[in-house]
């Protein structure tokens, strides 16, 4: 799978189960950095803050792509402004995560033997 992100068949990967956040809101977050800035930095700084926001594995998207959960909308838009005001940070975008698909291994698989062609 790792090869998959990084010949960009695919932007990341979630090693998450969703399907098990009952009663929450679950948002993704795509925090823009300013140029020159370590992703990692900044990453850490959001974890330290917020503990219920988790990152995608393998991603190479040039934003860092979060999941976050919370009982109530107002959390999610205290978090954004929060990120914000992050020193690094050009601009965050959240979305409401409103499905989650999975896919069998056979799907897998056939993404791969596509790459090796």
């Amino acid at each position: 799978m790792d090869r998959l992100v990084r010949e960009k068949v695919i932007t990341f990967t979630v090693e998450v189960d969703l399907s098990r956040a009952r009663d929450l809101v679950i948002y993704i977050l795509a925090v823009e950095l300013k140029a020159g800035i370590k992703r990692e930095d900044i990453y850490r700084e959001i974890k330290r803050k917020y503990t219920t926001i988790w990152s995608v594995a393998g991603s190479v998207h040039p934003s860092i792509i979060l999941f976050m959960y919370a009982q109530y909308l107002s959390q999610i838009e205290e978090a954004v402004e929060g990120i914000k005001m992050i020193a690094g940070v050009r601009r965050v975008h959240a979305s409401l995560h409103t499905s989650y698909h999975c896919f069998p291994d056979w799907f897998d698989r056939r993404i791969e033997k596509m790459i090796e062609k």
